[in-house]
């Protein structure tokens, strides 16, 4: 899709001059309560020190397996040039410059590159290897750099700021520009022309290894690294065929209905980033990839979120994905607008209009692009604001992953089919999640913090991924597996008046869980109910020891279960619910609580989440009003 349509482009290419159309005016004309919240930032930079990074502290990965530690010193000097720059920058629009402050923020600026500049590696600990899926190497080797999401990003975040600071910093020395370009050009320009990385695509066309955020993500940043730095013709144009390349391996890999099976949250460094990197190759080249965007894959891309989406901040998550999953703004919008969805463009303009000005400007973002992407755009999108559409129900099925979307005024579903070896896989083939008005009812919990284990052989062993942990059942001991080959068969959906999507999950278990079939049945009575009908059948074989499901129900509000002749009720966010069992016997249940002490998962669901267990033998009927 990318490649054939620069076949025949001329080597002459421009420079991708984002940061040097930010003149002064732009600046001016920032709405007072931005420009406050980058004052304040950048004052607060400038009284912060510097991280110290020790050796010790990137080896400290290699030997504990805590990514946080290293990584909270790595990203706050990042974040901090960010602050600096854009607080340097509003200060240079000023009536009246204040020269002594000018200056200081100036060299603290350098401070923070040099010290980049020093760093042994770009590249986190937890992605320091040459080979996929291969054990990390224990300290950086600055003779043969590795190009990962981080040193991706610190090349564009360096070559951004020296691209917009180029003239003050070369008034200081000009050694000060040469030091930067030849930091870029070791760590960045010659390993991407020269090396090979998994997330490059498959080399010489052979193979066929599957693509993930990883590729859209760096390219998008590499790009910007050629096409901000002046370079030779001949290594822009290697750079543009590679990079064109990479997007069409990322994209074979997608299916036509735009699905990220990695989740919303991942669609931030999938669809977006892909967005950026066609947008800089399109403006360099003169508008060649204008035809992408009629593309109807590339439209669905854009438009996941719109259908992922629940209510305010949150939506639907499967895999490493929080349900605080995304806060669109510019560029949603701006992807939006390329590809004509008002859907789209109403859900950015709709948060961009009530975000907090620390959103507006990604506060926490140590992507300096996006922070100045938003700035540069966000005065003519808010005169917008009057854009924003009233959007109807949603129904979507995404075959390529599974998802089936229900979502009215009443209740919100989603329902995960497909299986359990999609990129960032939680066991959870056959799970659901229900929101009532966008107050959760059955949750999916989502991801902890990531360590050394969560990409590794004993991903599996941590409690968020295993499927009992999921409103699935268990069978004794048995859960489902991991891999494409466990997975949902028979799948049947329909929409409209009679809405539904029924699956069996049989093949999620190995064949020692004892199971013919057990297949999950989600109807929809309009917006007003929801039944979710259990049947299990057992394997026939005299020998086999039957292994009756426990059905595990996640909530993130204390159930408070009821029990009267067979029937069980409850009240969660208001929504009614009563669960039956066939053959109608005295239900048996135990609630358990699960405090979570995880900063990651408190985001989302603050103290504690709870499950219910409730063993049955044949069928099990939840009815939700």
């Amino acid at each position: 899709m990318i490649k054939e349509r620069i076949q025949n482009i001329e080597k002459t290419l421009q420079d991708y001059s984002l940061c040097e159309r930010l003149q002064s005016a732009v600046w001016k004309n920032l709405p007072s309560d931005i420009k406050e919240v980058l004052t304040s930032k950048g004052n607060k930079a400038l009284e912060t020190s510097w991280s110290s990074i020790l050796a010790c502290d990137y080896l400290d990965f290699s030997r504990t397996g805590n990514r946080k530690r290293f990584e909270d010193l790595y990203f706050s000097r990042r974040l901090k040039i960010n602050d600096l720059i854009l607080f340097y920058c509003i200060q240079q629009t000023e009536d009246s410059i204040d020269a002594v402050l000018s200056r200081k923020i100036l060299d603290e600026i350098l401070n923070g590159l040099m010290l980049l500049c020093e760093e042994s590696g770009w590249q986190l600990p937890s992605h320091n290897s040459y080979i996929r899926d291969t054990p990390q190497l224990p300290f950086p080797n600055s003779k043969r750099p590795v190009i990962d999401l981080f040193a991706a990003e610190t090349g564009a975040l360096i070559s951004c700021a020296y691209a917009l600071l180029k003239k003050e910093l070369d008034s200081i020395d000009e050694q000060i520009g040469k030091r930067i370009e030849s930091e870029l050009h070791t760590r960045i320009v010659e390993p991407y022309l020269n090396e090979h990385f998994w997330w490059m695509g498959s080399v010489d066309g052979e193979g066929d290894e599957p693509m993930c955020n990883w590729t859209p993500w760096c390219t998008q940043n590499i790009l910007l690294v050629f096409f901000t730095l002046k370079l030779e013709e001949e290594k822009r144009f290697s750079a543009l065929q590679k990079a064109a390349f990479s997007l069409d391996c990322f994209l074979k890999d997608y299916g036509e209905d735009g699905a990220c099976c990695e989740g919303v949250q991942y669609y931030s460094h999938a669809g977006l980033c892909l967005f950026n990197a066609v947008e800089i190759i399109n403006t360099v080249a003169d508008g060649i990839l204008d035809t992408v965007y009629k593309e109807k894959k590339i439209r669905n891309i854009a438009e996941f979120p719109y259908y992922m989406h629940v209510k305010n901040d949150i939506y639907f998550n499967f895999a490493d994905c929080s349900p605080l999953a995304l806060k669109p703004g510019v560029r949603e919008y701006l992807f939006g607008k390329k590809v004509k969805s008002s859907v789209l463009c109403s859900l950015a303009l709709e948060n961009i209009s009530k975000a907090r000005a620390e959103d507006t400007v990604l506060a926490n973002e140590i992507n300096l692009f996006y922070r100045l992407q938003n700035i540069s755009n966000i005065s003519s999108i808010i005169n917008k604001q009057q854009a924003i559409i009233e959007r109807g129900d949603k129904e979507k099925y995404y075959e390529s992953c599974g998802i089936f979307i229900k979502s009215g005024a009443k209740f919100q579903t989603a329902v995960k089919a497909g299986n359990n070896g999609d990129s960032h896989n939680h066991n959870d083939t056959g799970s659901f999640i229900v929101y009532k008005k966008g107050k959760p009812v059955f949750i999916d919990i989502g991801v902890e913090t990531y360590t050394a284990k969560t990409f590794s052989t004993s991903r599996y062993e941590i409690w968020t991924m295993q499927s009992a942990w999921h409103n699935l059942p268990s069978f004794s001991l048995e859960m489902q597996c991991d891999g494409a080959d466990y997975c949902a068969r028979n799948v049947q959906y329909s929409y409209g008046s009679s809405s539904f999507i029924s699956m069996d999950i049989s093949k999620a278990y190995k064949k020692s869980a004892g199971i013919t079939s057990y297949v999950r049945r989600v109807d929809f009575e309009g917006d007003n109910k929801i039944t979710i009908h259990d049947v299990f059948v057992p394997e026939s074989s005299a020998a086999a020891q039957i292994q009756y499901p426990v059905l595990s129900l996640i909530t993130h509000e204390e159930p408070k279960i009821r029990e009267k002749d067979g029937l069980l009720t409850t009240e969660i966010q208001n929504a009614k619910i009563s669960i039956r069992c066939l053959p109608a016997e005295r239900n048996l249940y135990y609630v358990e609580s699960v405090p979570l002490t995880d900063s990651r998962l408190q985001e989302a669901w603050t103290e504690s989440v709870y499950r219910i267990l409730l063993p049955f033998k044949k069928e099990i009927i939840i009815e939700i009003e």
